[in-house]
């Protein structure tokens, strides 16, 4: 093989030296390596070893090793270049990534920022609704105090669009103004007014006067519609009960008489019976029979026409208290002598005899099953029975009397209360489930709420206070100048009303917020809920009145109709921005 590519060489030079001569290949060798085409050059020198006059060979050999040198150099220099070449560009294409990743960056920022600007520019607005509505809320104040009762529900109105339902500033603003516009006088008793009460169904309001009448009103959309006057020919009423339904009502008189009415005020039938005073009645559940309880050391049972029944007797001194069990097959009394009874409904016979160590007992009532008693004792003391009489355990946690008991709406609970400064609620079996502490003086009042799932206290402190099931504090709610006597839940549980010996009744909803201040201008009387929860009913001084509550007020403004026109005069009048 070797022999062959010899020889195929050697023809090859032969024909190379026959067409050329040694210095014209040599020149050209010589041109082509300073041409810098080192591989041709090699090729050329190598060829000039074989042209006719080749003579000097180791000048030939020298130019070919100087051609390699220069290719090796070019080639190392080629590959430096590449190698630059291709740092280049990879450092090009590192640049062209951060310039990407930066105009990322930079797109991300400016939507960032373009967010910002947006959410600062909303919240820019809505602090210049809020100013606004602050200042459109202290314009209906002084509106309000200048008698511009329009003007005033107006500007509260926009204020309570702009502020918001929660804000208690916009709450209480359109409350005063819807107070002052909405208000009703539903009759002014000159010569005074004792009391009052709602009736069951909630259409009809009693009012009782100094000199033992009373006046039945009828009322809707906060106006009276119609009147009646209780009481007969030297009769002094001084309590009313009412059938479950509302159709009937039952009144005491001094005169130890008692009389039955309807509900529009007509006179039914005298229940006499009794030789002392009356001191309480009730109704049966299905409103069928009547038990009352007196002085003479009595109950008796009635039909719901007024005709006598049975006579409840055995104790040994006043009776102050009767009650049908929830069943309504069942009569309780509990009797100055310091025991408590229970008696048949249907014969008016004695079926159990409770007899409380304590000295005096201050409440007794069924457990809202009606298969126990509860008993309140001036020992500070507890005690669940049964109806024949059966001790069913003790709860003595109070420290000092105990004033009342009240069972949750559920019936799963009881809260006590008394003069400890506390309140503690109990399992429906007495077991303790929580105390209710931080009042400062004597617990006035302690109430649940429709739900079962809150309970309210109000003290001579003059705080009111919620709490949970668990005892926990809810919330403290400040405002009244005076001892808190009476509570009172809307009926879907959202509000809160408390009246309070300062004069004052306060509404108040579920966060805590003062929405309503209602100036009874030393009423005593407490303020109440119409049954709807839209209206409060109070006494301010002699005269009975009517007042929508706030969102009531709120939601039945005609902002389409006449008041409409009102809203756009105090926008243009007072310059709203919104």
């Amino acid at each position: 093989m070797r022999s062959l590519i010899t020889l195929i060489f050697l023809v090859w030079a032969t024909g190379v030296a026959a067409q050329c001569t040694y210095t014209q290949e040599l020149q050209k060798g010589k041109d082509q390596l300073k041409a810098g085409a080192y591989k041709t050059a090699i090729n050329t020198f190598l060829a000039a070893r074989y042209c006719d006059g080749a003579a000097n060979v180791e000048e030939l050999n020298r130019l070919v090793v100087q051609a390699q040198d220069e290719w090796t150099k070019a080639l190392d220099r080629q590959r430096v270049q590449t190698q630059k070449a291709r740092e280049e560009a990879e450092k090009t294409q590192r640049n062209l990534d951060e310039q990407k990743e930066k105009t990322r960056y930079y797109a991300q920022l400016s939507d960032e920022l373009t967010r910002s600007v947006d959410e600062y520019s909303q919240i820019a607005q809505r602090l210049g609704r809020m100013a606004e509505g602050l200042r459109l809320s202290l314009l209906s104040e002084n509106l309000r105090n200048q008698g511009k009762k329009s003007q005033a529900l107006a500007l509260a109105y926009l204020s309570r669009q702009l502020l918001g339902l929660e804000d208690p500033e916009a709450e209480r603003a359109f409350g005063a103004a819807a107070r002052d516009s909405f208000s009703q006088a539903l009759k002014d008793y000159e010569n005074g007014l004792s009391g009052f009460q709602l009736l069951p169904g909630g259409s009809k309001i009693l009012a009782f006067m100094p000199d033992g009448k009373a006046e039945l009103l009828g009322f809707e959309k906060n106006r009276p519609v119609s009147s009646s006057l209780l009481g007969r020919e030297k009769d002094t009423i001084r309590q009313v009960i009412y059938s479950p339904d509302g159709r009937l009502m039952l009144t005491f008189s001094e005169s130890n008489q008692a009389m039955l009415w309807s509900n529009t005020g007509q006179w039914i039938a005298q229940l006499s019976g009794h030789t002392e005073g009356w001191l309480g009645a009730a109704f049966s559940p299905d409103g069928q029979k009547i038990v009352s309880c007196s002085r003479d050391n009595t109950a008796r049972l009635w039909t719901a026409q007024g005709q006598a029944l049975q006579v409840l007797s055995g104790h040994q001194g006043n009776v102050y208290q009767a009650r049908f069990s929830p069943d309504g097959d069942k009569v309780l009394t509990r009797s100055s002598d310091g025991t408590v009874r229970v008696w048949s409904a249907q014969s008016g016979g004695q079926m159990g005899l409770i007899e409380p160590k304590a000295i005096y007992t201050h409440a007794a009532q069924f457990s809202p099953d009606g298969q126990a008693v509860l008993t309140a004792g001036a020992d500070g003391s507890l005690h669940l029975w049964g109806t024949k009489g059966e001790d069913l355990g003790t709860m003595r946690e109070h420290q000092a009397v105990v004033k009342a008991v009240n069972f949750s709406p559920n019936g799963n609970n009881i809260v006590s209360y008394g003069l400890d400064a506390q309140a503690k609620l109990w399992t429906k079996t007495g077991s303790l489930a929580a105390n209710l502490p931080g009042h400062q003086g004597q617990v006035l009042n302690a109430v649940f709420s429709p739900q079962s799932d809150r309970i309210a206290t109000a003290s001579a402190d003059q705080k009111v206070k919620i709490w949970d099931l668990k005892g926990t504090c809810l919330l403290t709610l400040e405002g009244h100048q005076a001892g808190v006597s009476e509570l009172r839940f809307s009926p879907d549980g959202s509000l809160l009303l408390s009246t309070a010996k300062d004069g004052y009744a306060r509404l108040w909803n579920q966060n805590g917020q003062l929405l309503l201040e209602l100036d009874l201008e030393k009423s005593t009387l407490p303020a109440i809920f119409s049954a709807d929860g839209k209206s409060i009913l109070y006494a301010q001084g002699n005269v009975l009145k009517a007042c929508p509550t706030p969102s009531a007020a709120y939601d039945g403004l005609d902002v389409k109709g006449q008041f409409a026109g009102v809203l756009e005069r105090v926008k243009a009048e007072f310059g709203v921005r919104y």
